[in-house]
């Protein structure tokens, strides 16, 4: 979809199609759903859930996605439990977040990630 002018069908895909995402917090959860819908986007996927409870062992091929924006998150450390779902164990979410999202690119997918600068 390149140049300035979009068709209604490319319209319509960019409002409906396009943005994915999980937010555990809720206050988070709701700014980004309320932006999601004063920006043009009819109904945003955004799940109210905790992204590191999802094992990252059980992500097929069919869950992944070509392109993923998104920041880790800051100042958290993750229980015991939850750390469970990763290959490489940690309490250092930076670190399960750049598993997730490794996991969840497609072959040749591109990040644009924000991580911490003391990672």
């Amino acid at each position: 979809m390149q140049g300035k002018a979009k068709t209604t069908k490319e319209q319509a895909v960019l409002r409906q199609n396009i943005f994915y995402g999980k937010e555990k917090k809720a206050l988070a959860y709701t700014i980004g759903i309320m932006d999601m819908i004063l920006h043009g986007i009819e109904a945003p996927e955004i799940l109210h859930t905790n992204t590191f409870s999802e094992n990252i062992k059980d992500i097929r091929e069919k869950d992944k996605f070509d392109i993923i924006l998104a920041n880790s998150p800051f100042s958290v450390k993750e229980r015991p439990e939850v750390q469970q779902n990763f290959d490489i164990r940690t309490s250092e979410t930076a670190f399960l977040f750049l598993q997730h999202f490794i996991k969840m690119l497609t072959a040749g997918g591109e990040a644009g990630v924000i991580i911490k600068n003391t990672f």
